[in-house]
């Protein structure tokens, strides 16, 4: 699952709530989970359940960037669940990017262009390497 400010929140939702919402018709209903294999979520998506500990382990292999100066989402949430991540010791599962500028709806930097300068808009040069080597398992 990819999702950006709300999808991401989203995203993150789905991620946790992957029980079934009505009764099995067949075995594959039951057979496979619904929770993705890896969530990329940028500028939001914080659930406050992955605080917990037992509920971080949860947490699929999940990519997270966001920006210090964003005007949308706080980034003390953000730096919240990093503090969360490094204690519990969970930087094999989780990778968390941290810029220091770029703001809110940065995705691509396309839409604005004036936004290109910001590291921000290199974030699709780390989440490759993430999903080849957290997620396929190709080094």
């Amino acid at each position: 699952f990819i999702g950006s400010s709300a999808g991401a929140w989203i995203a993150s939702k789905v991620a946790f709530d992957a029980k079934l919402s009505y009764e099995p018709t067949d075995d594959l209903d039951t057979r496979w989970s619904s929770q993705p294999d890896f969530l990329v979520l940028l500028y939001g998506g914080m659930v406050d359940t992955w605080y917990d500990p037992v509920e971080l382990d949860r947490i699929p292999k999940t990519f997270f960037a966001y920006t210090l100066d964003d005007p949308c989402v706080s980034p003390e949430e953000s730096k919240k669940f990093k503090a969360v991540v490094e204690k519990f010791g969970k930087q094999s599962t989780v990778q968390i990017v941290e810029y220091p500028d770029g703001q809110h709806a940065w995705g691509d930097c396309n839409f604005y262009p004036e936004q290109k300068k910001y590291a921000c808009c290199q974030w699709r040069d780390l989440v490759k390497p993430f999903l080849f080597e957290k997620v396929l398992g190709v080094q």
